[in-house]
C-alpha cells in the first residue's frame, strides 16, 4: 500500500509593524532596478522619468533573489512578517518572486507615505488578472498583504477622488494635481472607511467616485465576450449575462462607498466620461487616468 505524505502544515507570521515593513521595502527597492521596457510602458501612460523615480517603481527580479534577501538580512532588515517574504523548505528566507509574477512592482503607500505593500502589474495576465498582490500567505512564516489603501496627494484637500488601482490613481494625480485614494479593486472597501475617517477629521468634505467606466458599460450581446456562452451562440441573446453581472458588481460597489460616506457625513458624487446620448459608456476611455491623459493631450 502506498502511503500519501501528510501535507506540511503552514504557519503564518504576524504582520510586522508599519515602520519595519517600510524600512525593509525601502532597502529592498535600493537593490532593484526598473528595466527599460517597464520604464517606457510607464512613460506611455503619462508619467515622466522624474515621477517614476519618485514613486520608486521597480521590475520584479528574475534571478539573484536569495542573494538579495541575504543582503537585506546582513544590513539588519527584518523580513519576518513583511508581506512577500517566507521561509523555504531549507528554512532559509526568500521572497515570492517568480517568472510567473514578473512585472512592475507598484508601491502601496499609506497616508504617511510609508510603503505598506506592493501590487505587481503582471507582464502576462494570470487567471484573468493584470494585477496581483506581493504576498506570501501560502508559505511557511509568510504573511498576507492585507489589501492596504494607497493614498497620493495633499491630505488636506477638501475634495478627494477614489479609484481602483494604485498605478491608475498615481498617474491621475500627476496629470491633475488632485488627491487620490486607491483601493485594489472595487470590492476592496474594508480598509477604506478608516482612511476616510482620518481625512474627514482634516478637511475632506466631498468624495468623487472615479471607478472605471465599466460601471456604465453597455450590456447588449455583441459577440465579443469570450467569457460568456450567450455571446458565442449565434444568434446571440439580446443581453449579455456576463456584462450584466460585471456592471452589477461595479454598481453594488459604488453603492457601498455611498453608504460609507453617508455614515461619515461626507458628500459624494460620481464621475463619468466618454458617454453617449443614452447615458452609457462609449467604450473608448476606460480609466480616470486615461481620461486625464486625453484631456492633457487634446486640451
Amino acid at each position: 500500500m502506498v502511503h500519501k505524505e501528510e501535507p506540511v502544515e503552514i504557519f503564518n507570521a504576524e504582520l510586522a509593524d508599519a515602520d519595519v515593513i517600510d524600512r525593509t521595502y525601502q532597502e529592498m527597492l535600493s537593490l532593484l532596478t526598473l528595466n527599460d521596457k517597464h520604464q517606457e510602458d510607464l512613460k506611455k501612460r503619462g508619467l515622466t522619468k522624474e515621477q517614476i523615480g519618485i514613486q520608486r517603481y521597480r521590475s520584479v527580479p528574475l534571478f539573484g533573489i536569495k542573494n538579495m534577501v541575504q543582503k537585506l538580512l546582513e544590513s539588519g532588515q527584518t523580513v519576518k512578517g513583511v508581506p512577500g517574504f517566507y521561509e523555504d523548505q531549507d528554512g532559509k528566507w526568500t521572497i515570492n518572486f517568480t517568472s510567473k509574477n514578473s512585472g512592475i512592482l507598484i508601491p502601496i503607500r499609506s497616508m504617511e507615505g510609508k510603503i505598506q505593500g506592493f501590487q505587481i502589474r503582471l507582464d502576462q495576465v494570470m487567471e484573468g488578472r493584470k494585477y496581483i498582490w506581493l504576498s506570501s500567505v501560502k508559505f511557511q512564516n509568510g504573511v498576507s498583504s492585507g489589501s492596504p489603501v494607497h493614498v497620493i496627494g495633499s491630505l488636506d484637500a477638501e475634495q478627494i477622488y477614489l479609484t481602483e488601482g494604485a498605478l491608475k490613481g498615481t498617474i491621475a494625480h500627476y496629470l491633475s494635481g488632485d488627491t487620490f485614494i486607491c483601493v485594489a479593486g472595487v470590492n476592496q472597501y474594508r480598509n477604506l472607511k478608516p482612511v476616510l475617517e482620518t481625512l474627514k477629521s482634516r478637511h475632506l468634505q466631498h468624495l468623487y467616485e472615479a471607478y472605471d467606466m465599466d460601471k456604465k458599460m453597455k450590456v447588449y450581446c455583441d459577440g465579443d465576450s469570450e467569457k460568456c456562452d450567450a455571446c458565442q451562440r449565434k444568434p446571440a441573446t439580446f443581453y449579455c449575462p456576463h456584462k450584466m453581472q460585471k456592471r452589477q458588481i461595479l454598481q453594488n460597489a459604488c453603492r457601498k462607498v455611498y453608504e460609507i460616506c453617508s455614515g461619515l457625513s461626507i458628500s459624494m458624487s460620481r464621475m463619468v466620461w466618454d458617454m453617449d446620448s443614452y447615458g452609457e459608456w462609449n467604450g473608448q476611455i476606460k480609466g480616470i487616468d486615461d481620461y486625464y491623459y486625453v484631456l492633457k493631450n487634446t486640451g
